[in-house]
Order: structure tokens, then C-alpha cells, then sequence
């Protein structure tokens, strides 16, 4: 099923996954910014990294709605990357 389609008719939980230095926060950010600016959803994106540099465990969370988001965080993710 397209992003697109789910988006205008519910909520939709992405949690991307990886090592940091891998461009996971960036990739966040880059999809909740298309999905607000091309299909004027809502989209917030929280961020988990840790302290190293590079190599370390990192995810980001987003949330994309057409209606309100009242809790930024993923609780059960209906895409995974």
C-alpha cells in the first residue's frame, strides 16, 4: 500500500533503525518534511542516539497524521527500516 494513501486516512508509525553515521536522524527528518510539504500531513520526529560518535545504536521516530498527533512517540510501528 503507498505511504501516501495510509497517511490520508490514519495514522501511520515509522521507526527507522541502524549505527550512527548511517544518516538514520537525517532520513527522519527528510521524510516527515516531504510528508508535511507534499501532502500536508502532520509529521513530528523523535530522535534516540548514543554517545558515540559513530557506530553507535540510533533510531528515529516519526509520526505522520492527517489529523492531530497527540503522542510524538512510536508505539507499535507499522513501518520498520
Amino acid at each position: 500500500m503507498p505511504i501516501v494513501t495510509t497517511i490520508q486516512s490514519e495514522k501511520t508509525q515509522v521507526r527507522l533503525a541502524g549505527f550512527g553515521g548511517q544518516g538514520i536522524v537525517l532520513a527522519g527528518m527528510v521524510l516527515g518534511k516531504a510528508v508535511s510539504l507534499f501532502e500536508g500531513a502532520n509529521a513530528v520526529m523523535t530522535q534516540s542516539y548514543g554517545p558515540e560518535a559513530r557506530g553507535g545504536a540510533c533510531s528515529a521516530d516519526v509520526v505522520l497524521s492527517p489529523g492531530r498527533i497527540d503522542y510524538p512517540k512510536v508505539t507499535s510501528p507499522d513501518i520498520l527500516v
